[in-house]
């Protein structure tokens, strides 16, 4: 999940170049052709930047939002797992199996029972 959200702020900070770059280029493309218009130099620059700042808003929330999914589906996962292996072989021996604070680990519980 790490080296998502890693690859996810690398490819934010690689089309910030690209489209900056772009809307640079963009600006002086009125100014070499000795445009008298000063609203063309800003106008497209301007406009490529707030669709940029648009799309990364968009992005960022919808790569959240599967994150999140994958968090809870791993969590689940965990869980069920350690439901079956606890009916399978743990509760017999008196010890429970669940997961930890966000699936980070499984911790395990000596039960107390009598009949040990």
């Amino acid at each position: 999940m790490a080296k998502r959200q890693k690859i996810k702020y690398y490819v934010f900070a690689g089309t910030f170049v690209l489209f900056l770059i772009f809307a640079v280029l963009s600006g002086l493309i009125p100014a070499l052709n000795k445009q008298k218009s000063r609203s063309g130099r800003w106008f497209w620059p301007l406009l490529i930047m707030v669709f940029y700042i648009i799309a990364v808003f968009v992005a960022n929330h919808y790569f959240n939002k599967r994150l999140s999914y994958y968090y809870r589906m791993g969590h689940f996962v965990l869980s069920v797992m350690c439901r079956a292996e606890n009916n399978r072989l743990y509760l017999k021996h008196g010890i429970e199996m669940r997961p930890g604070y966000n699936g980070l680990w499984v911790t395990f519980e000596i039960l107390q029972n009598p009949d040990l």
